[in-house]
This record gives C-alpha cells, sequence and structure tokens, in this order.
C-alpha cells in the first residue's frame, strides 16, 4: 500500500481527505490510534511538515497524544 503524502501548499488539496485516505490504509494494516497519528504526521511534507514540527515542539511535555 502507498498512502498519500501531504504538502500543504496546493489550495485545491483537502487536508482532510489526506487524512481519511492515510487513516483507512492504516486501518486495514490494523495498527492503534496512537501509531496512526504518528504514522499520519510521517506523511506530512514541506511546509506542513515544518509547521507540525514547530507545533508539536511548542506544545507542553505533560499532555496526552493528539486527539
Amino acid at each position: 500500500m502507498n498512502p498519500p503524502e501531504f504538502h500543504g501548499y496546493k489550495v485545491e488539496k483537502d487536508p482532510q481527505e489526506f487524512i481519511d485516505e492515510v487513516y483507512k490504509v492504516l486501518m486495514i494494516m490494523g495498527v492503534t490510534q496512537v501509531e496512526k497519528k504518528e504514522l499520519t504526521a510521517y506523511q506530512l511534507k514541506g511546509v506542513v511538515q515544518i509547521w507540525f514540527n514547530q507545533w508539536k515542539e511548542g506544545r507542553p511535555k505533560d499532555v496526552g497524544p493528539l486527539d
């Protein structure tokens, strides 16, 4: 299976479609919710990956996983 990548610079690309498609692939693979979030974040590329990393680094350390 080849999950999609999301670059974040194409206005016509719907982020929700990306999330739905990646989750569909990961559900078939039988991964946990935490693994789904980590693997989805791994598919972020370019500008959106930079944004996500900055957002993640700015989160308090004592908060739980992404919901």
